[in-house]
């Protein structure tokens, strides 16, 4: 199946702290962003969070408050994210109950308006999304719980959709 893109298109995975939206902060935030002439950019970003990374959240994502010490915080990159997916489509496994209210819940706290609302849809590329889901599911599990601290979350994304035509 070939989808024709009139806008990027960003698929975006986070690791957090948490699961709490409004206490707990974003880690990592890794994106692959399609553009509608097949090009396709790859970012991730470790984020210091601020407030200590809890083992059971490690436990999962293998991100330690050694790994992020260094890092910029999220009010560092806001305004740079938001500008990379602004006017994009956007998409994600599990994004509209976690991956975007954690999202928008980081933007306003650093006062930057970015309103998923506002950001187009893509009916194709969510049904095509949702196809996937429940044959994907057991192999997305499998990664995120066994993906070590190096793992470059964006591109072990990619990897695990490659078959997916929209990556070609």
């Amino acid at each position: 199946m070939e989808i024709n893109l009139k806008r990027p298109l960003v698929f975006f995975d986070i690791e957090s702290t948490g699961l709490d939206v409004s206490q707990d902060r974003i880690i990592e935030i890794s994106f692959v962003k399609l553009f509608p002439d097949g090009h396709t950019d790859i970012k991730t970003r470790r984020i210091n969070p601020g407030m200590h990374i809890p083992e059971a959240s490690t436990a999962i994502h293998h991100i330690t408050d050694e790994d992020v010490k260094d890092c910029p915080s999220f009010k560092q990159i806001a305004k740079s994210l938001a500008q990379q997916m602004e006017g994009c489509d956007i998409a994600g496994y599990n994004s509209i109950k976690f991956d975007i209210p954690m999202l928008a819940e980081e933007f306003m706290r650093c006062g930057v308006d970015f309103d998923f609302r506002r950001q187009p849809t893509s009916s194709t590329a969510t049904r095509s999304w949702k196809e996937r889901t429940e044959l994907r599911q057991t192999q997305l599990q499998q990664w995120r719980f066994s993906r070590p601290s190096s793992t470059n979350t964006a591109i072990r994304f990619k990897t695990m959709w490659m078959p997916w035509p929209i990556f070609r």
